[in-house]
């Protein structure tokens, strides 16, 4: 009987090694994940950043084709502002002045001017006061 006291020990003894390793490959596995969430929050403020970055030089750009179409002849903005990407020509046109827009608009071929017309009323629509 004086065997079976030792082998529930020796049971117990093994039990608690795995135990302990197991919480030691934990551990590891919980410093990997943190090492990584740094890693992943670094490559986000990256990422983030260059966005920003691509954002404000995107601006940049469009300021400088508004500007350049705010000065020119509205019957010769009208006639490039028609032939380019209709995304772009209402990404333009929001930012053109309106006394600046409004001749250009005049000056464009029908169609243009009314599908034009609709997709700037609709993403005024769209946008929250203030």
């Amino acid at each position: 009987m004086g065997d079976l006291p030792c082998k529930r020990r020796a049971a117990l003894d093994e039990r608690q090694q795995a135990l302990l390793q197991r919480e030691a490959q934990i551990e590891i596995v919980d410093k990997r994940i943190a090492d990584k969430l740094k890693e992943l929050d670094t490559l986000k403020r990256d990422v983030e950043g260059l966005i920003r970055k691509y954002d404000a030089q995107e601006e940049k750009e469009i300021a400088s084709m508004v500007k350049i179409y705010e000065t020119m002849k509205p019957k010769d903005a009208a006639r490039i502002l028609e032939q380019i990407e209709f995304s772009v020509l209402v990404t333009l046109m929001e930012r053109i002045k309106d006394r600046s827009s409004a001749p250009i608009i005049s000056a464009m071929n029908d169609q243009v001017a009314r599908r034009l017309t609709s997709e700037l009323v609709r993403r005024r629509e769209l946008k929250p006061p203030g």
